[in-house]
């Protein structure tokens, strides 16, 4: 723990000399020049919302940071919406100005609540990802069931649940705030295990819950949210059906997430998506195929860098953004620039 705040508080002290010494603009001017950057977002929460969510830290982005953000990305970048940022690759025209295009991955409800007054107000367009079976859900992904149930265990604290725990490394003699932690990273380090031992996982910990947990802040965005932001500026592509990795299923069923969501999404708005993230950035040549097939212009991953007009449209770079690493407005630029 303190060491984790040594590092933070470093990297705030360097980013803050490097952005009022005036370094990051040039650096900016050196390293954007004909490219773009494109941010990956997922959920923008209030303090409160912080508190209750079940989400991994590093998907989540506090509102007031996020308003930083846009200020800052207004007032330094071309800002450009999913139509432009495409065009420029299908016509194969340079990027002419340092550029930014806005992305959210998963569609979860704080995108309309909080993220969307926010883009509003600043009239800065937006790509948001939908993983179109989870559209006006309640019921979130694994990662928020997973953690969910095993802190409802943590608190129930009866003998198989601390037996439970333990078996997966988790000590119930550790304080609330280190149990909690461990909880997370358990969860996060299941991210590319086989489904199917997702699957026996969640069969095992739901075995041991005796209280269901309350899912109120883990929702997802339902299709009248979705129409809504289509009037101001927002647009949406596809997130696949189910957010499964797509690397990690046969193809056939790859091939079904793909163009079956894109499907879903052209019903549900009247216009077919031309852009899709790939579940967790996770692609390889026979998914970024099956996404060419299935008529997309553009696929995103989250390996992280710059685009460039000529790149392979179906391999593109984004940078993750989240609050530990761009709590103010120097880190943001860091950690947009690939400082940090």
């Amino acid at each position: 723990m303190i060491r984790a705040k040594l590092k933070l508080a470093f990297k705030r002290m360097v980013s803050a000399i490097l952005y009022y010494s005036g370094a990051l603009r040039v650096l900016k001017l050196i390293l954007l020049r004909r490219r773009a950057v494109v941010l990956m977002y997922h959920r923008v929460l209030t303090r409160e919302e912080i508190k209750r969510t079940f989400s991994h830290a590093g998907i989540v982005v506090e509102k007031e940071v996020f308003e930083k953000h846009m200020r800052f990305i207004k007032k330094e970048f071309t800002v450009v919406g999913e139509e432009e940022f495409n065009s420029r690759l299908k016509e194969g025209n340079p990027f002419e100005t340092a550029t930014c295009l806005v992305t959210f991955d998963d569609g979860w409800l704080d995108n309309a609540t909080n993220a969307f007054p926010v883009l509003k107000e600043h009239g800065i367009p937006a790509l948001v990802f939908l993983s179109a079976g989870h559209m006006g859900s309640e019921e979130p992904f694994w990662q928020e069931r997973m953690k969910a149930m095993l802190e409802t265990i943590s608190d129930e604290n009866t003998t198989g649940g601390i037996r439970l725990l333990e078996s997966y490394g988790l000590s119930a003699s550790l304080s609330r705030r280190e149990l909690s932690a461990g909880i997370s990273n358990f969860v996060y380090s299941r991210k590319s295990c086989e489904p199917g031992r997702i699957t026996g996982i969640l069969r095992d910990i739901s075995a041991h819950v005796g209280t269901k947990p309350a899912q109120k802040t883990d929702r997802f965005l339902d299709w009248g949210h979705v129409k809504s932001m289509m009037s101001s500026r927002i647009g949406f592509g596809s997130h696949g059906v189910s957010h499964s990795l797509l690397t990690m299923i046969p193809a056939a069923e790859a091939d079904f997430e793909i163009g079956e969501s894109r499907r879903v999404i052209e019903k549900r708005t009247g216009r077919a998506p031309d852009s899709f993230s790939y579940p967790n950035g996770d692609f390889n040549d026979g998914t970024a195929a099956l996404a060419r097939k299935h008529g997309y212009a553009v696929a995103f991953t989250t390996k992280r860098g710059f685009v460039r007009h000529t790149d392979d449209p179906f391999r593109l770079k984004r940078v993750n953004i989240h609050n530990d690493a761009t709590m103010t407005v120097p880190m943001f630029f860091c950690r947009m620039l690939g400082v940090f």
